[in-house]
């Protein structure tokens, strides 16, 4: 007798046991189509917090400007309408400024080009990565000719500079050679004796006797 209750009981345990499972069974599979219907919009995920790298330029760049206050702006905008003269401030900014945008156009194209070697060292990782076998196996057509088209747009731009270069260093070489060899002179002239190049043009000018007058009082080889 207890023999067959026993069984009876194993019997019962096994179906109470089917019945929990499908029940599991039922909640699991309810909780998955609630998780197909959750709006990943409406989740509020923590961004991560990306540091730049910084320094005390980048920290401090409202103290690297011109230093012109709200007034002399508004009177250099009314010299420009012609309502008034050139304001007295803007005297030393227009005091061979030429030159000061020229070598702020140079500083600015060397610093530019420091980053040369980083910046292509970036861009041959990132075609590497995105050229592999394991990155296209996954991506579409559409993907496929939308790299195949970028990349065609920088071979484009690569050999435009290429070409822009070859040009400039023709154009250079075009110079005859003693023009190159003055500019190369006059480049290393010192800051302090720059204004004296500007009289170059008016000892051009004087005769060949007084020129030469002043070769020999310099004493200088011709």
């Amino acid at each position: 007798m207890d023999d067959n209750n026993n069984e009876l009981n194993l019997e019962e345990l096994t179906i109470s046991n089917v019945e929990d499972n499908e029940e599991k069974l039922n909640e699991l599979m309810k909780s998955e189509v609630d998780l197909n219907d959750i709006n990943l919009d409406d989740i509020n995920l923590e961004s991560e917090n990306i540091e730049l790298e910084s320094n005390n330029i980048i920290e401090n760049n409202n103290k690297l400007t011109l230093g012109l206050t709200e007034e002399q702006i508004n009177e250099f905008y009314k010299y420009l309408a012609g309502d008034i003269s050139r304001p007295i401030f803007a005297e030393k900014f227009f005091a061979d400024g030429e030159a000061r945008i020229r070598e702020s156009n140079q500083l600015a194209a060397m610093m530019g080009l420091s980053f040369v070697p980083k910046l292509l060292a970036v861009q041959e990782s990132l075609i590497n990565n995105l050229t592999s076998q394991d990155t296209l196996r996954y991506l579409s057509t559409d993907e496929k000719i939308s790299y195949l088209q970028t990349f065609a747009a920088m071979s484009t731009k690569f050999n435009e500079i290429a070409m822009k270069y070859t040009q400039i260093q023709k154009d250079f070489a075009g110079v005859p050679l003693i023009y190159r060899q003055l500019l190369d002179q006059l480049l290393i002239v010192p800051q302090e004796k720059l204004y004296r190049l500007k009289i170059i043009p008016k000892l051009i000018d004087l005769s060949d006797d007084i020129w030469d007058r002043i070769v020999e009082i310099a004493k200088l080889d011709k």
